[in-house]
């Protein structure tokens, strides 16, 4: 499974590839709500 790059949790395949950027995971529910998540993959872009 992936893990958040943020905080090591492991996370859905979905969820990783929803949210993951160039194979990035900055942050995830775990440790970000999901527009937290969204808005720190969208700024690595």
């Amino acid at each position: 499974m992936p893990e958040c790059d943020g905080c090591g949790s492991h996370v859905t395949e979905n969820y990783y590839r929803v949210f993951a950027v160039d194979g990035d995971l900055p942050a995830c529910i775990h440790c970000a709500s999901n527009r937290e998540a969204r808005e720190a993959g969208l700024r690595q872009q």
